[in-house]
């Protein structure tokens, strides 16, 4: 079901970490943004929420993926990123 669209160079589990992590850095963006007036307290709550975003995709998806190496709590969530959906086919001659 996601992603919605396929992708000749990027996998689906990488377009998947993609849209996450740019979801949740525009909705610690906006959340900072809405209380703006409170800005020292706000910065503790923008980093506890970081936290919390970091810590549900270490323990729960494979979205932690650093220099090819993919961070995550279970063994069964550290396994490589599947082929992307849509390969060129290369004839033989």
């Amino acid at each position: 079901m996601f992603p919605v669209f396929k992708s000749r160079k990027l996998s689906p589990a990488s377009i998947q970490r993609r849209f996450y992590w740019t979801g949740c850095a525009s909705a610690l963006a906006l959340l900072f943004l809405a209380s703006l007036d409170r800005w020292p307290s706000n910065l503790f709550l923008i980093f506890i929420c970081a936290a919390v975003a970091t810590a549900i995709a270490f323990f729960r998806t494979s979205h932690i993926k650093i220099d090819g190496r993919i961070y995550a709590a279970y063994s069964v969530l550290r396994q490589p990123d599947p082929p992307p959906a849509l390969q060129e086919r290369r004839e033989k001659y």
